[in-house]
C-alpha cells in the first residue's frame, strides 16, 4: 500500500491478460536514488542489524528479572518507551540489509534508511540514557529503592543506549543522492 506522501511516484497502468480480463498494475515513476557511499552503508548494514537485534535480546534481558528499576516510574518509562523507535531502528536496518547491493532505491526506501534510521537511533539513545541516568540518581539518592537485579538492569539500558549511538554515529554513511535521469 502507498501512502499519500508518495502517491505522486506511482501511475497506473492497465494491460489485457491472455484470459480478456483487464489487469492494473502501479508502476514507479518517481526519481531514484542512490547511496553516495555504497561501501560505508554496506558496512553499515553488516553492523546496524547484528547491533539491532543484540538491542532486542538486551531490551528482553534487561525486564525479565523483577529489579528495583521496573518499580520505578521515572526509570522504567523511558526504557520502555525505547521499544517503539527500537523497533522502527530494527525495520529500517532489516531494509538496509535487503537493500544494500541495490544500485538505485525508490523515494520510500530512501526515507526508510536514511531518514528514519538515524532518528529512530537518536530516540533509542536518549530514551535508554534516560532511564541509566536516573537509575543511577536513583542509587545515589534512595539505595533502598534499588536492588541486586538493577546490576543487570543498568548494564543492558547503558548498552542499548550505546548500540543506538553508533546507529546514530553511521547516519553520515546512509546519505542518498539522486541518480541521474539517463539511469
Amino acid at each position: 500500500m502507498v501512502t499519500r506522501k508518495y502517491i505522486k511516484d506511482y501511475k497506473f497502468s492497465e494491460s489485457v491478460t491472455a484470459r480478456g480480463g483487464i489487469r492494473t498494475e502501479a508502476v514507479y515513476v518517481g526519481k531514484y536514488y542512490r547511496f553516495e557511499d555504497a561501501d560505508g552503508a554496506a558496512k553499515s548494514a553488516r553492523l546496524l542489524l547484528p547491533g539491532a537485534l543484540a538491542a532486542w535480546l538486551l531490551f528482553i534481558a534487561a525486564l525479565l528479572p523483577r529489579s528495583g528499576a521496573s518499580r520505578l516510574m521515572w526509570v522504567i518509562l523511558p526504557f520502555a518507551f525505547s521499544a517503539l523507535p527500537l523497533g522502527y531502528m530494527t525495520d529500517s536496518a532489516v531494509y538496509l540489509w535487503r537493500r544494500r547491493g541495490a544500485v538505485r532505491l525508490i523515494r520510500s526506501e530512501t526515507d526508510k534508511i536514511a531518514k528514519r534510521l538515524p532518528v529512530c537511533a537518536f530516540w533509542v539513545l536518549v530514551l535508554s540514557g534516560v532511564s541509566v541516568i536516573a537509575l543511577a540518581v536513583t542509587a545515589m539518592a534512595a539505595p533502598e529503592k534499588v536492588n541486586v537485579y538493577d546490576l543487570i538492569f543498568g548494564p543492558c539500558a547503558a548498552l542499548i543506549a550505546a548500540l543506538g549511538g553508533a546507529g546514530f554515529a553511521r547516519r553520515e554513511t546512509l546519505r542518498c543522492a539522486e541518480c541521474p535521469a539517463e539511469d
